[in-house]
C-alpha cells in the first residue's frame, strides 16, 4: 500500500527498496510527545467552587468555528459491519438533521492538547501487564533465555505442561508430563491432514489452535488418545540446530481395535497455532486425574497476568473458557522458579507463550515521575475540567461544549474502504524509551518492560499532514478494512464553548488549546482516519462573552494568551527547566499540528506484509538479518526528510 502526497506527487513505497527487502526504518503514522518529568499541579484547588466566586474569576461564553483542512469523519451511530457515516443531529418526523460534531469530541481534543501544553499528569491510561513473545536477536536475553537452555550441545525447553482447573471458585493446577508428537501421527490418527508431507506446497496453511481443534471434531475424533514415548532425546531441528525431548512414538484410541499394547499412557492431544509451513509436531499431555491430592492452588498475580494477555483472545473466550465453567481442565504450559511459597513463574497456552513483562505500564510512567499517578493532588488540568475518583473526592467541570453544527450542506466524500488498525502498544521499538541515535539502536538489546527503569515513550499523537491519500483495502485486508463515508474539506462547524469562574490563566490555557495560541498554522486531528491525513482541522475565536467577578475591564483574548505563556514559563522555572516553550514536550507537540513540518516525511504504518511478502515490523528489529542494525523510532522531529 502506498500513500501519495499531493503537489509534489511523491509516493513512499512500504516495501523498501527492491534491491533490499529490509527495512532502512522504523516508521509509523503516529508519534510522540515525551513524558515529562513533573506535573504542574493547581495551587488553588482547594478554592475551587462553583458557589464561591474567585475574586479575578470570569465566566461567560466563546463562541468559534471549526474548519476541516483534509477529509473529516466524527462517526455516529451505525450497524455493525455498515459504513461509518457522520454524526448527524435529529431531524423532525424521522428525518436526520445537520451534520455535526458531538461537544464531547472537541472537549477531548481540546484537553489532549491542554494536558500536554499544561504538563498535565499522565494518568488516563489503563494499569495493563502486557506480554511477549519475540524471538529477535535484540531482545533474546529477556525471552529466548527464560524459555531455553543448551544441555548437551541441544536446545532444551524450560516450560513445562499441567493442567489448569477452576473449581469452587478457586484456580488449580495440576503438573504432568508430556510429549511431543509429529503431525504424520495425527493424520494417521484422525484422518486429517497437518503434517507437510499431507500439505504439499500448500505454504499458506496457517490454523489458529481453535481451528486445528474443530477440524478434529468435524472428524469426530477423541482427544483423549493412548500413545508410547520415548526417553529424552536429541532431535534434529532446522538450521542444524538439536533439540531435546520426549517424543511421542505411537497414537491410538482410547478405546477399540487399535489399542496400542503394554507400555502405554492415557493422554489427550493438544494442539497450538501454525505460526508457519515448517511447523510439524504437536502434543500430547499426560491425562489429566483431578485428584484434589495433585492439585495446588496458583496465585492469584499469576492468574491476573495470564487473563490480561490471554482472557479476551478469542481462543481463550470461545474455546476455553466453555470448557472452564463445564468443569473440564485447560492445558497450560509454565515456567518454573525456585521458590517454595510461589514456584510457578508465568503460564501460557503454549510452549513459547506470551511472558509477562517485569512492569506493569503504570510503573512505567512511574519512572518517568510518580506525580502522573498521584491521585490526591488535581493537577492543572483537572482543575479546568473537573475530576471523579475515590480519592481525589469530585470536582464538577467549570467548561462545557456544545454541540458544533455544521454550516449550509458540508460536501459528502466518495466512500473509501481502508485498514484503520496499527501496531500493539507491546511493539516496544515504537512505544518504549530507547537508547537510538537517528533511528537505530545503540546498544545491542532494546530497553523493555522487563527492564526496572524502561519509561513509556509518552503522549501518542498523529501529526497533521496535508493531501495523503490512502489506497483502498485490497481483497486480502477486506476482513479487517472499514468503509468510511468522510465529508471533503471545507466545511465549517459553530460551535460554543460555555465557562464558569475561571481565573484568568486557566481561561487563557483554554483560549490557547482551542487556537495554538492563537497560531493559524497549527491544526488539530479530530475523528477517525488520522493515519490517512483525515481530521486536520483549525478553530478560529469568534463572539465572547465575559463577564468579571469583580467588575474590572475585560481582558482582551491576546492579553489572557500571555497570562497563560507566562504563568507556564514561571512553573517550569520553579521546575527547575530551561523553560517551557523551549522544553521537548512543546517542541514535539507543536512540530506535529504543523502539515508544514510532515512535509517529505514517510509517516505511514510498516507492513505485516508487504510487496516482498516481509513483515516489517520484525524486519525493523534486525531479525536474521546480517549487518541489519535494530531500529527505534525517532521523535517526531528527528525523522529525516526524503527527496
Amino acid at each position: 500500500m502506498a500513500y501519495v502526497q499531493n503537489n509534489q506527487r511523491q509516493q513512499f513505497s512500504r516495501d523498501g527498496q527492491s534491491s533490499n527487502p529490509g527495512v532502512e526504518e522504523l516508521r509509523a503514522a503516529y508519534n510522540f510527545v515525551p513524558l515529562a518529568d513533573w506535573v504542574h499541579y493547581c495551587d488553588w484547588a482547594d478554592q475551587i467552587s462553583h458557589d464561591y466566586p474567585f475574586e479575578d474569576g470570569i465566566s461567560g461564553s466563546i463562541e468559534y468555528s471549526l474548519t476541516n483542512h483534509t477529509r473529516l469523519l466524527v462517526g455516529g451511530a451505525q450497524d455493525a459491519n455498515a459504513p461509518v457515516r457522520f454524526f448527524r443531529m435529529p431531524g423532525g418526523h424521522g428525518l436526520v438533521g445537520k451534520y455535526a460534531i458531538p461537544g464531547t469530541s472537541i472537549r477531548g481534543m481540546v484537553r489532549s492538547v491542554l494536558e500536554i501544553s499544561a504538563f498535565g499528569k499522565f494518568r488516563f491510561v489503563d494499569d495493563s501487564r502486557l506480554g511477549v513473545r519475540d524471538l529477535s536477536s535484540a531482545v533474546k536475553d529477556i525471552y529466548q533465555k527464560s524459555f531455553a537452555t543448551e544441555e548437551d550441545g541441544a536446545y532444551k525447553a524450560l516450560s513445562r505442561s499441567a493442567w489448569l482447573w477452576f473449581r469452587d471458585g478457586k484456580w488449580l493446577i495440576e503438573t504432568c508430563a508430556h510429549a511431543r508428537v509429529e503431525q504424520s501421527l495425527i493424520d494417521n490418527y484422525a484422518g486429517v491432514r497437518w503434517s507437510p508431507a499431507a500439505r504439499g506446497g500448500n505454504k499458506g496453511w496457517r490454523p489458529s489452535a481453535i481451528e486445528k481443534y474443530k477440524d478434529l471434531v468435524k472428524k469426530g475424533v477423541s482427544l483423549n488418545v493412548r500413545f508410547k514415548a520415548g526417553k529424552v532425546a536429541n532431535h534434529p531441528h532446522s538450521q542444524d540446530k538439536q533439540l531435546r525431548y520426549i517424543k511421542c512414538t505411537a497414537l491410538s484410541a482410547t478405546e477399540g481395535a487399535n489399542i496400542l499394547p503394554p507400555p502405554m499412557i492415557l493422554g489427550r492431544l493438544v494442539v497450538t497455532g501454525q505460526p508457519g509451513p515448517k511447523k510439524h509436531m504437536e502434543f500430547v499431555f499426560a491425562a489429566p486425574l483431578g485428584k484434589s491430592d495433585k492439585l495446588r492452588p496458583v496465585d492469584d498475580e499469576l492468574i491476573s497476568q495470564f487473563m490480561q494477555i490471554n482472557g479476551e483472545s478469542e481462543e481463550w473466550l470461545t474455546h476455553w473458557r466453555p470448557k472452564v465453567l463445564a468443569g473440564e481442565p485447560v492445558p497450560v504450559f509454565y515456567l518454573p522458579k525456585e521458590s517454595s511459597t510461589n514456584p510457578i513463574r508465568a503460564i501460557g497456552l503454549s510452549q513459547m507463550f506470551k511472558l509477562p513483562y517485569t512492569l506493569s505500564v503504570h510503573d512505567a510512567i512511574k519512572n518517568s515521575a510518580p506525580s502522573h499517578l498521584d491521585f490526591e493532588h488535581p493537577d492543572f488540568i483537572e482543575g479546568i475540567f473537573g475530576f471523579l475518583n475515590d480519592e481525589e473526592g469530585s470536582l464538577r467541570s467549570r467548561v462545557s461544549f456544545s454541540v458544533a453544527q455544521a454550516e449550509g450542506a458540508p460536501k459528502e466524500a466518495p466512500p473509501v474502504r481502508i485498514v484503520l488498525n496499527g501496531p500493539k502498544p507491546s511493539y516496544f521499538p515504537a512505544y518504549i524509551e530507547q537508547e537510538e541515535q537517528q533511528g537505530k539502536l545503540k546498544s545491542g538489546q532494546y530497553s523493555t518492560l522487563m527492564d526496572k527503569d524502561a519509561r513509556l515513550r509518552g503522549w501518542k499523537r498523529y501529526p497533521v499532514k496535508d493531501g495523503f491519500e490512502p489506497e483502498p483495502a485490497t481483497t486480502e485486508q477486506n476482513k479487517v478494512a472499514s468503509t468510511l463515508e468522510p465529508l471533503e474539506p471545507g466545511a465549517t462547524f459553530q460551535g460554543k464553548v460555555r465557562f464558569h469562574n475561571l481565573r484568568p490563566v486557566e481561561l487563557g490555557a483554554l483560549l490557547w488549546a482551542l487556537t495554538w495560541g492563537n497560531d493559524d498554522s497549527k491544526r488539530h486531528a479530530l475523528g477517525m482516519g488520522k493515519p490517512c491525513g483525515f481530521g486536520q482541522v483549525s478553530i478560529a475565536i469568534g463572539q465572547t462573552k465575559l463577564i468579571t467577578n469583580d467588575g474590572a475591564s475585560l481582558p482582551s483574548v491576546g492579553r489572557l494568551l500571555d497570562v497563560f505563556c507566562t504563568h507556564m514559563e514561571s512553573v517550569a522555572r520553579k521546575a527547575k527547566k530551561p523553560g517551557w516553550s523551549s522544553s521537548p514536550q512543546m517542541r514535539e507537540l507543536l512540530a506535529m499540528a504543523d502539515p508544514k513540518r510532515a512535509i517529505g516525511k514517510d509517516l505511514t504504518h510498516m507492513e505485516l506484509k508487504n510487496q516482498s511478502g516481509k513483515n516489517e515490523f520484525v524486519q525493523a528489529k534486525g531479525v536474521r538479518r546480517e549487518n541489519q542494525p535494530a531500529l527505534a523510532l525517532p521523535a517526531f522531529t528527528s525523522i529525516g526528510r526524503r527527496t
